[in-house]
């Protein structure tokens, strides 16, 4: 009831994303005219500064030099699924054996993962476990990847952008989505050409998307010019700021007529 009153009294609704434009329009029938979209910012600077030595000296330590690297960043949780993909590289790892599956990151079910790399004789040469690293080391950690990962449960449907996908595309990297098809990353994913959306348990698919993105360095190059320019546009927090700014004069000169 409270949610309702505020919604339907205030003037303009600001939210981070399409999904959740969608959700109050529906759910409070709120005027679609007064609620905008501003996405969460990304400090994009921030994310292309790399420490060339830590990733030399990580990838030396984790035996990743000259290897295609996809990357898992972030909390092993019950929202993402890695199986996936696990699943996909114990397929293609007899074709392709220098394709590693990197994950950085612990959680609760990162035994399981282990578990799961290790009856399909993956773990250690094709999927590769490491810790967290340091805050200040994580757009080095993003910098080791050919491609990056974001995956979603098939319960996960609160909208959301999850804040890697928005720091992925801010590191100028592709992006593999395998998602709900009603989400937020598979809108933006899609809405920018960043890279691909894969039905959840599509094993096939992922594996044919793997090997084109893995054989084809020109489409890699366009993927990542496409994300670097979408997060320009609307993640960069010089540009969110405008944006409010904008929207903020909208409002006040609406008010004197």
């Amino acid at each position: 009831m409270v949610e309702r009153y505020i919604y339907t009294n205030s003037d303009i609704i600001v939210v981070h994303s399409h999904g959740n434009r969608q959700y109050i329009i529906k759910k409070y029938n709120v005027s679609p005219r007064k609620v905008k979209v501003i996405y969460n910012w990304a400090n994009i600077s921030l994310m292309r500064k790399v420490d060339d030595s830590f990733i030399t000296i990580f990838k030396r330590r984790y035996n990743l030099e000259r290897k295609f690297i996809i990357l898992y960043a972030g909390v092993l949780g019950y929202s993402q699924d890695l199986l996936p993909i696990i699943l996909a590289i114990s397929t293609i790892r007899e074709k392709y054996p220098d394709i590693v599956f990197l994950v950085v990151g612990d959680g609760p079910l990162k035994q399981y993962y282990v578990k799961m790399a290790s009856k399909l004789k993956v773990l250690g040469n094709n999927v590769v476990f490491a810790p967290y690293q340091p805050l200040d080391k994580y757009p080095s950690v993003i910098a080791l990847a050919d491609i990056c990962l974001v995956p979603l449960r098939k319960g996960v449907s609160t909208p959301v952008v999850p804040k890697k996908l928005i720091d992925f595309m801010s590191a100028k990297k592709p992006v593999i989505a395998i998602v709900p098809k009603v989400s937020d990353v598979h809108y933006i994913v899609n809405k920018s050409r960043c890279g691909y959306v894969i039905e959840l348990n599509n094993i096939s698919k992922l594996v044919r998307i793997l090997e084109l993105l893995y054989t084809n360095e020109e489409l890699r190059e366009q993927l990542m010019s496409n994300a670097y320019s979408f997060a320009i546009k609307y993640f960069d927090i010089r540009q969110c700021i405008s944006a409010y700014n904008r929207l903020i004069q909208s409002m006040l000169c609406n008010a004197k007529h």
